[in-house]
């Protein structure tokens, strides 16, 4: 098997359906495997999406007998892909994107090829056009504890500003700074050990045959940095390339559940916090080790 995507699903299954489409549509090899795994949707996605694909051999659907967050979820797609279909990438992507170029495989096999990357990350486009997300961070530098200490301190702020109304306030001010602040040259080239969004990777021979996916720890929100923390950590490369170009909606599963309301601001806030709390033990961990 040359690639197989990890698609999550937890509701928004319509989206899972488009996403699925797209990668029928524009993969540039008949090599290639789908596999969908439901997180526990308490509605009838699964079952839908089961209808859609029907018997169809290029999709496997996985189901959880519980919500397992985002990186326990994808795991459980990541090792089917590894052990079972033996697949050489795999490409984890949220299932609100979705792919609409030609040569999607040509691409992450070419770029393979000349760098020897671990992780992958494409150019990310929204629906109007703008770009984002990716690259994010700064290069060849993980999170040490006096950023992740500031970023918990923020994310405490940030509660209390959600709590008390004020934080419409705050983000106003946000995207007013990021405007000012966006530097079109970061997404003209290839970057190598930045911090890829979790919207899509694509994972290499590299990563596949020394991890069995993302680190589990978390249940939502920080994957990112973990990750960049075990490439750099294992002397690997990430890579963000704008020759490999998706869409992405961005936050279908959150909305489905949660709205765009106060409480969908303090799930993201919380759980960022106990993430962020949880790499601090991973920072640890490499230092003990003195790797």
């Amino acid at each position: 098997m040359k690639i197989a995507f990890v698609i999550l699903q937890y509701k928004a299954v319509e989206e899972t359906k488009k996403c699925v489409d797209s990668i029928r549509k524009f993969i540039d090899t008949d090599e290639y495997s789908i596999i969908i795994v439901d997180n526990n949707s308490p509605d009838d996605s699964y079952d839908v999406i089961c209808r859609y694909c029907g018997e169809s051999k290029d999709v496997v659907i996985l189901k959880s007998n519980e919500n397992l967050g985002f990186a326990k979820g994808n795991n459980l797609g990541f090792m089917y892909a590894k052990n079972t279909l033996h697949a050489q990438f795999i490409a984890m992507i949220n299932n609100d994107t979705a792919l609409f170029q030609s040569g999607f495989y040509e691409t992450i096999k070419h770029k393979y090829d000349e760098c020897k990357y671990a992780v992958m990350g494409p150019m990310i486009v929204t629906n109007d056009g703008s770009i984002t997300s990716n690259p994010l961070g700064t290069k060849d530098t993980y999170r040490n504890e006096n950023d992740v200490n500031k970023l918990i301190k923020l994310n405490k702020i940030r509660i209390f500003m959600a709590k008390t109304r004020l934080i419409h306030i705050y983000e106003l001010f946000k995207k007013i700074k990021s405007k000012k602040e966006n530097n079109a040259e970061m997404y003209s080239h290839d970057w190598f050990n930045i911090r890829l969004h979790g919207a899509a990777w694509i994972f290499s021979p590299e990563y596949i045959e020394k991890f069995d996916g993302l680190d589990s720890r978390t249940f939502m929100y920080g994957e990112e940095m973990f990750l960049q923390l075990h490439v750099l950590k294992n002397n690997m490369k990430m890579l963000y390339s704008p020759e490999l170009v998706i869409f992405h909606k961005e936050d279908a599963s959150t909305d489905s559940t949660l709205g765009k309301t106060t409480k969908k601001r303090l799930f993201i806030y919380e759980n960022n916090i106990k993430s962020e709390t949880l790499y601090l033990e991973a920072l640890k961990e490499y230092s003990e080790k003195k790797i």
